[in-house]
């Protein structure tokens, strides 16, 4: 069986050097990308704010890139500018990725689920889709692990996401966009802002506002589940105590 991921999207980018081009984009390491196991990144501003996060798929010739839905277009867009220079088809697919049951000992995206296209021929012939039966966002948030939609992109670096402790930042590869911003941030330890979870009820708290908890604690809300009919977790970005 298989779940339709509807607030997924899928970048494919095809070329003879799609990972050369990659590297100089993503704040992973491209060379890494494998065809069976998501690798996370996020793609960063000038700044070194992140414009985008998710997870990559692929081979030398094509590299699947999963982000959020509300991003697709802008990701696209963002890495359109740049590839005109290089020889690298970019698209956006009209289906939505689905997540397929693995084997716990296999290395998924989730507990028990990995991520493919709808076009995907794998290990589980003809897959029936249906709408998703477990809650993504739930196992996210449990794990710390922020996946960003339109309200939250161009606003934090990677560190303040968490994205360097999922495994989305190689502080040893060579450059890319933003690379200058995180790796001084990192080396100097000049974070001010971080990642954490929080638990709502009540009013589900908007993603891309502060919002405040009943204890007093704020924070800027980035990933919201409703766990429950009366609330739920989510994920914020909140003030480094000095």
């Amino acid at each position: 069986m298989a779940d339709i991921w509807r607030d997924l999207k899928m970048i494919s980018l095809e070329g003879v050097a799609v990972k050369d081009f990659l590297q100089g984009y993503i704040t992973s390491d491209a060379v890494t990308i494998q065809a069976e196991i998501e690798q996370p990144f996020a793609i960063c501003n000038l700044r070194g704010r992140v414009l985008s996060n998710g997870w990559a798929l692929g081979d030398d010739h094509c590299i699947k890139l999963y982000v959020h839905a509300s991003l697709a277009q802008r990701t696209a867009e963002f890495l359109s500018r740049y590839a005109m220079f290089s020889k690298c088809d970019i698209a956006i697919a009209d289906e939505a990725p689905r997540l397929y049951p693995r084997a716990p000992e296999e290395r998924t995206l989730l507990p028990g689920w990995s991520l493919c296209d709808a076009g995907y021929a794998g290990a589980i012939e003809e897959p029936t889709a249906t709408s998703l039966s477990i809650n993504p966002y739930d196992m996210l948030i449990e794990r710390k692990h922020a996946l960003i939609s339109k309200p939250s992109s161009e606003r934090f670096l990677p560190q303040a996401l968490g994205l360097d402790l999922v495994g989305a930042v190689d502080f040893k590869k060579g450059c890319y966009l933003g690379q200058e911003i995180v790796a001084r941030t990192h080396f100097r330890g000049a974070l001010k802002r971080k990642l954490a979870l929080f638990k709502w009820q009540g009013e589900p708290p908007v993603i891309g506002e502060n919002w405040k908890s009943t204890a007093g604690q704020e924070g800027e809300v980035v990933m919201v589940s409703e766990s429950s009919a009366t609330g739920g977790n989510g994920l914020w970005v909140t003030q480094i105590a000095s």
